[in-house]
């Protein structure tokens, strides 16, 4: 076949135009009148009429369906984030821009199997000049990431169902999907988390920023002011402020071991990189729901903000993890390094892809903050456990996240 495809483009060429042009009653009447052509052509009867009838109607279809061929703009409506493996509803508007009404219209997503698993097509009418019609479409993302959305493929099979005549239509924006994580109780953080909130609500009261009201105080010089009492200024004749209690705020520091192989770099992530990255999801998922402030996320060498000052949101903790990409091992040193130069002082929590000697050392550095960590060391089925960790790591298989002690499930 491929010599002949090499000897006789364009037949084949020709042969592939018509497979996708011609609906199936375009391609059995084009058989039927190339096959009854010579009967037809030699017969003295009026059955030469009636072929050339068929052919003018072949011929005027193609016209028509040229003339009519479908010229749409599309806008998508839906949340512009999602969980890996949640469906996506969404709401496609197609707005008409031809000087003619568009008829016969079928609406489906271009398959791309890698990310997506679509719904079934949608049908439409007729959509006037000028108008715009909406339709419902449902999206499966199978992987994390950051992804324009697929193209659009309209087909209009007007006017007797004969020629097929489409347009590829993007639409602009993208989806963000964040890592597959389980729930977070599945990992083992919720008593260390729950402890961390206990200790807030035993901390000291502090001067200044919450709503509990404590009493009032003479103003002395260089002290924070949130509110002045002016009556009370007024009738002692000196300064007098409005004192208020808040609890000491609890924070946690997120670092992420994004670090792969050499060889591993450019190419598709492995599933024990997406674990990685799913562990990590769920830790910001356990923060969030006991009231902790991710106070920074550090991705290798990269701070997220920048400054510890602002903190880290869930849905951008999330969406920075959707876009991560791995780093050569052989930049590792950077890690330990943003750890000695990070100005957090929250908890701190570590995930890491493999122990060797360099992860030691990150566990040194973190050990020499001062404050608590944990660790969380995400191993596959085939990989040996290591016999030295610190006791403040715990192992988890790849890709469930199950925990290990001792080589066997906690």
């Amino acid at each position: 076949m491929s010599v002949l495809r090499w000897d006789f483009p364009s037949f084949f060429a020709a042969c592939r135009w018509f497979d996708r042009r011609l609906t199936t009653g375009g391609k059995t009447c084009a058989i039927v009148l190339l096959i009854g052509s010579f009967p037809s052509l030699q017969s003295a009867t009026s059955l030469a009429q009636l072929f050339a009838m068929f052919v003018a109607l072949i011929a005027v279809s193609a016209v028509v369906n040229f003339l009519y061929w479908p010229r749409l703009g599309v806008r998508l409506d839906a949340v512009p984030a999602v969980n890996c493996g949640d469906q996506v509803a969404v709401t496609v508007h197609l707005a008409n821009r031809h000087w003619l009404t568009a008829y016969d219209l079928e609406l489906k997503v271009a398959p791309e199997p890698n990310f997506w698993q679509v719904s079934a097509s949608s049908f439409a009418v007729a959509i006037q000049r000028a108008a715009e019609e909406s339709y419902s479409v449902i999206l499966l993302p199978r992987r994390r990431g950051v992804f324009s959305w697929p193209p659009l493929e309209v087909t209009s099979t007007f006017p007797f169902h004969l020629w097929r005549a489409s347009s590829i239509v993007n639409a602009a924006g993208e989806l963000v999907v964040y890592p597959a994580r389980p729930p977070y109780l599945h990992l083992p953080l919720d008593r260390w988390l729950a402890g961390i909130t206990a200790d807030r609500a035993e901390s000291l009261p502090r001067i200044g920023d919450s709503s509990d009201y404590l009493g009032n105080r003479e103003y002395r010089p260089g002290m924070r002011v949130r509110r002045w009492d002016y009556r009370s200024w007024a009738r002692l004749n000196r300064p007098i402020i409005r004192e208020y209690e808040e609890a000491q705020r609890k924070s946690v520091v997120l670092f992420l071991d994004i670090f792969v192989p050499s060889a591993d770099v450019g190419v598709e992530p492995s599933g024990h990189f997406e674990a990685v990255l799913s562990a990590a999801a769920a830790v910001i998922d356990a923060c969030a729901w006991h009231g902790l402030t991710l106070e920074q996320l550090i991705l290798g060498d990269q701070a997220i903000p920048e400054t510890a000052a602002v903190g880290v949101a869930q849905t951008a903790g999330l969406e920075s993890l959707a876009r991560a990409t791995p780093a050569s091992d052989q930049d590792f040193s950077a890690m330990p390094r943003a750890v000695r130069l990070s100005r957090a002082c929250g908890f701190a929590i570590v995930v890491l892809s493999r122990w060797d000697s360099r992860r030691e050392e990150l566990c040194g550095e973190l050990r020499n903050r001062g404050g608590p960590w944990l660790g969380l060391l995400i191993v596959e089925d085939n990989e040996p456990l290591a016999t030295d960790l610190p006791d403040e790591v715990i192992l988890l298989r790849s890709p469930t996240l199950e925990p290990l002690v001792g080589g066997r499930p906690a």
